[in-house]
Order: C-alpha cells, then sequence, then structure tokens
C-alpha cells in the first residue's frame, strides 16, 4: 500500500481504533500504518503516551497471543497445499486420469491461497497475510520436493 492510501485508511478510522492501533495491536501493522496511526491521533490532539504506558502490560500479554497465532499460521500455510492437492487428488482421480488432476489441484490450491491472502489483508492483517503466503510458497516447494523424490524412488530404485 501507498502512504496516501494508509493515511486516508487511517482518517477515517475512530479514535478508539486509533489508539488501539498504537497499543495493543502494534504488532499487527506495518511500521507506515502505525506511524500514519500517530499522527492522526495528534492531528486530532489525543494524548496517546499514557495510554500506552497503562496498557504496556496487557500489550504484552497480547504479544504472546499475536505470536502464538503466527505460529499457528504458518503450520497452517506449511500444510495447506499438501492437504489440499491430497484431497483434490484423490476426489478428481474418481473421475479423470492422474495427470490431469495434478493439473487442476495445482492451479486451485495456489487461487485459494491468494484468496486468503487477500482476505486477511482486507481485514487489515497485513503482517499475517505475508507470513501466510511466505509459508504457503515454502510449502509448494516442499510438495513438489516431496513428490520428485517419491517419483525417483518409483521409477529408479522400486
Amino acid at each position: 500500500m501507498n502512504e496516501n492510501k494508509i493515511k486516508e485508511g487511517m482518517t477515517n478510522k475512530t479514535n478508539e481504533a486509533l489508539v488501539e492501533i498504537v497499543t495493543k495491536l502494534r504488532n499487527e501493522y506495518q511500521p507506515e500504518a502505525i506511524i500514519a496511526a500517530e499522527e492522526e491521533l495528534k492531528t486530532r490532539n489525543i494524548d496517546f503516551s499514557e495510554i500506552t504506558l497503562d496498557d504496556h502490560r496487557s500489550s504484552t500479554e497480547t504479544n504472546f497471543s499475536i505470536d502464538y497465532m503466527e505460529i499457528i499460521i504458518r503450520i497452517f500455510a506449511l500444510i495447506f497445499p499438501w492437504i489440499f492437492n491430497a484431497i483434490g487428488r484423490s476426489l478428481l482421480s474418481l473421475f479423470m486420469p492422474q495427470v490431469l488432476t495434478i493439473l487442476i489441484t495445482f492451479p486451485l490450491t495456489i487461487f485459494l491461497q491468494i484468496l486468503i491472502y487477500r482476505k486477511l489483508v482486507k481485514m487489515d492483517y497485513v503482517k499475517k497475510a505475508i507470513i501466510f503466503k511466505t509459508w504457503t510458497y515454502i510449502g509448494y516447494v516442499g510438495s513438489v520436493i516431496l513428490g520428485l523424490i517419491s517419483y525417483f524412488l518409483i521409477k529408479f530404485v522400486l
């Protein structure tokens, strides 16, 4: 996102939402968004420095749950391509040759990954969306490597 869109988005938020962004949800937003929220609070003459100090305990408590949620996202994103491809191939193999199932399930998996990524961005979970996208690509690479290893084992060893 460019800076103008971020600033425009912050001007549309309520005072409470802006204070929450610069305090409790600070780890959820990109640095540019936090700066824009702080500038918007200054423009509205709202002092958030006292709130930040008061909420330090609750902020550190939520950091654990945020890290925990990121771990869950990473695990889900890592196994997402494998699970979806396995289920999709199994179901489609009932109706068509195995080669066609690969050609159908792989693009569908990428399409679903893009939909989930866009939904996370739309919900202002940009950091989690980037984590999801990155770890899903790692899952794709792992899936391809595992497929190649199993292919060569079956073809040349067995």
